[in-house]
């Protein structure tokens, strides 16, 4: 979802559809960076299609949790050094999906316009500019390109909290936390077998 709400700000904005293009791979290489760890909750108390869908078609429970307690023990863990977690509320309107995403695309336009996204360029024989102002060019890019790869990071919460406009009704908020991907010690998870696959997980203790 936000691959699709950048490319809609994008193209709204007149981005050329090459550096459009370059600029959704970027998107694409931050979702193989981390990997985020989800606990997700809802507004409604007690729906019929959350009871199908995450509580065994009925026969689970409902749990209640606070918002200001949820905060405070973030904070908490913060405290004490230990791996915390951000709670972020879902959003399924397109529309808040492009508003969410555009304070970030302005940021990564400035250094889009300082040529983050353009190949390097090869001076031709009747090029005039100096070795300095080469060199000078090239710098400039190069620094645009860093800024760019940093900018997006600030993408990765929304990859967990733009969802389909067909889940709606879910009323969803998510706890979440991040890992590096590709080790499976990295980021101090524990696992545990569903039916189909592993899922890692990590523990938090409850504190009054």
């Amino acid at each position: 979802m936000v691959a699709a709400a950048v490319a809609r700000v994008a193209e709204r904005d007149n981005l050329s559809p090459l550096r459009v293009h370059k600029l959704l791979a970027m998107v694409s290489d931050l979702e193989e960076l981390l990997e985020g760890l989800g606990f997700c909750l809802s507004e409604v108390s007690d729906q019929l299609s959350q009871w199908r869908g995450y509580a065994q078609a009925g026969h689970g429970l409902a749990i209640g949790f606070s918002q200001e307690y949820l905060g405070q023990l973030a904070q908490h863990l913060m405290d004490k050094r230990q791996p915390s977690f951000t709670l972020g509320k879902t959003e399924y309107q397109l529309d808040q999906h492009d508003l969410r995403v555009d304070p970030t695309y302005r940021q990564l336009r400035e250094y889009i316009d300082r040529g983050a996204l353009d190949f390097p360029q090869i001076p031709g024989l009747l090029d005039m500019r100096t070795e300095e102002q080469l060199e000078a060019e090239r710098t400039s890019r190069d620094d645009a390109e860093r800024n760019a790869s940093r900018t997006v990071f600030l993408l990765f919460s929304e990859l967990y909290l733009l969802k389909s406009p067909a889940f709606q009704e879910e009323k969803e908020w998510r706890v979440l936390t991040y890992r590096p991907r590709g080790s499976p010690t990295a980021g101090k998870c524990e696992y545990r077998a569903a039916h189909d696959r592993i899922v890692p997980f990590r523990t938090v203790e409850l504190v009054e």
